[in-house]
């Protein structure tokens, strides 16, 4: 059992909360600015300064739908990062998860989310329920691949780019950095690489 502390305990968070006690872990603290309903017996901390490391390892209970609020949410990560926070990782037991992917700390997978083999989710990138990343796509650090978004082979999600629910990102597309990507569209390679099958 591991004893970890939340940053965030908004409705993104309640996901979190309930991966982590399923794997037997137990909540110590939360940091948020108010005072959570849904976690009544948990400690608070109401400022980012009062959290230290030795609370336990920090699960990011923070999503984010805007660029910005992506971007706000890297710096906050990269801040507990650079005083010593070391960031869980949160994979849902009904997610599926190839053993040759590669998931970095902080990075969130949800509930049947699909990552394919040789797949690569970079630092606190959140893959979200019933999102797909194929073969050998890369996320960002702290991208945001929606609830049913698909992210095909070799495609490419720059860092704090945000894929909307729905969306299709086809084989060997390369989507910015910090790129909005609306909901339910389809987003084409500039370059086609020839006729490689999915």
């Amino acid at each position: 059992m591991t004893d970890f502390l939340l940053l965030g305990a908004g409705g993104h968070a309640k996901s979190v909360v309930e991966i982590r006690r399923a794997a037997g872990d137990r909540l110590s603290a939360y940091i948020d600015p108010h005072v959570c309903p849904w976690l009544p017996e948990v400690r608070h901390i109401a400022r980012d300064s009062d959290a230290s490391p030795s609370d336990g390892p920090l699960a990011i209970g923070l999503g984010g739908v805007t660029i910005d609020l992506l971007a706000a949410r890297r710096r906050l990560v990269e801040e507990y990062a650079a005083r010593g926070f070391l960031l869980l990782s949160v994979v849902h037991p009904g997610a599926l998860v190839s053993p040759s992917a590669s998931i970095a700390e902080g990075a969130h997978v949800l509930a049947g989310a699909i990552v394919q083999p040789g797949a690569v989710i970079g630092r606190a990138a959140l893959i979200n329920a019933g999102s797909l990343v194929e073969h050998d796509a890369q996320i960002g650090e702290g991208a945001h691949i929606a609830p049913g978004a698909r992210v095909l082979g070799g495609a490419r999600v720059g860092p704090g780019a945000m894929i909307g629910a729905g969306t299709v990102v086809l084989p060997y597309a390369d989507a910015p950095a910090q790129t909005l990507v609306p909901a339910n569209t389809v987003f084409r390679p500039s370059k086609p690489k020839g006729s490689e099958a999915q």
